[in-house]
């Protein structure tokens, strides 16, 4: 797979970042990067609680922040459509799901060409 390097470090950055934000002191924020028939899976899970069903189709939306109880008063709600720009841009997608105690969002990358 081909990337811009300074691009894709900025999108695990703010997934971590998010992730870590979330997570109670005593929970886990787990990496993992995968090879799978569509490419390259990297995946961020955390223990955030969990994100309201109906809000899970807008996380990448700008400006969306979740709600009050989520998220502390800092940050303009960029960061995760910031991740979905870099991502479609690499010919990726962005999703995110719901896991027992917390939440998996996953960036899914195109092998290059041979």
């Amino acid at each position: 797979m081909e990337v811009d390097g300074k691009e894709m470090s900025r999108v695990l950055g703010n997934l971590l970042v998010n992730a870590i934000r979330r997570t109670p002191a005593d929970g886990t924020v787990a990496i993992a990067a995968e090879r799978s028939p569509e490419g390259v899976v990297l995946s961020v899970t955390d223990g955030c609680g969990g994100i309201p069903e109906e809000d899970l189709p807008r996380v990448f939306d700008t400006g969306w922040r979740g709600t009050h109880a989520r998220t502390p008063p800092a940050g303009a709600g960029l960061g995760l459509a910031i991740v979905r720009g870099i991502v479609e841009a690499h010919q990726g997608r962005a999703t995110v799901r719901n896991t027992p105690g917390g939440c998996r969002f996953e960036v899914v990358l195109p092998a290059a060409a041979s």
